[in-house]
């Protein structure tokens, strides 16, 4: 009668290690998966700005050839880690500001249609960002949780699962923007 008692118990934490393996492997796929999201976003918001510098070199603006080449260098590359979405938010910001630098200069740019619904496209593409931001966080939440809480913890240890780095963002560009008009 201890026999089975003794293989009962083995059989049930043998099950459970194995549910927990399978747990883990769940969720690194949920977080791969989350962060190719963001990459397909920030691809197409970079391709929407690569289609307004064109717009803008067809007004034979010289600032404006500068900002094909970096739109086009940039959005052929797909990040692969938390730390490269994080480069690719700041590369973006950065070509975005060159971009409005240039079309404060040529109030023409500004008034073309195709300007406007490509900024709108870049609003919509932002806020998709936004949102597959906040999903990979909450996948690496959860994740994390699995990865720390007992008894799910001795299993993770066990197989070398470690934590997932969250995306985290500057803290200028959380700040409130100053409003003084």
């Amino acid at each position: 009668m201890a026999l089975i008692i003794i293989l009962a118990i083995l059989a049930i934490l043998v099950l459970y290690f194995i549910s927990c393996q399978r747990s883990f492997i769940s969720w690194q796929e949920k977080i791969k998966n989350a962060l190719s999201n963001i990459a397909v976003q920030q691809k197409s918001r970079w391709d929407a700005l690569k289609q307004i510098a064109k717009s803008a070199k067809a007004y034979k603006l010289h600032e404006a050839e500068t900002l094909v080449n970096l739109t086009a260098a940039r959005s052929g590359k797909v990040a692969t880690s938390a730390k490269e979405v994080q480069a690719s938010d700041k590369d973006f910001l950065a070509a975005l500001h060159n971009l409005n630098v240039v079309v404060e200069a040529y109030p023409e740019l500004k008034a073309d249609g195709l300007y406007a619904q490509t900024m709108s496209s870049i609003n919509g593409y932002e806020d998709k960002v936004r949102l597959s931001r906040q999903v990979y966080n909450d996948c690496v939440t959860q994740y994390n949780r699995l990865v720390k809480q007992l008894p799910s913890s001795i299993v993770a240890n066990l197989l070398h699962f470690t934590e997932e780095n969250y995306l985290e963002f500057e803290q200028a560009s959380s700040a409130m923007p100053d409003l003084d008009l």
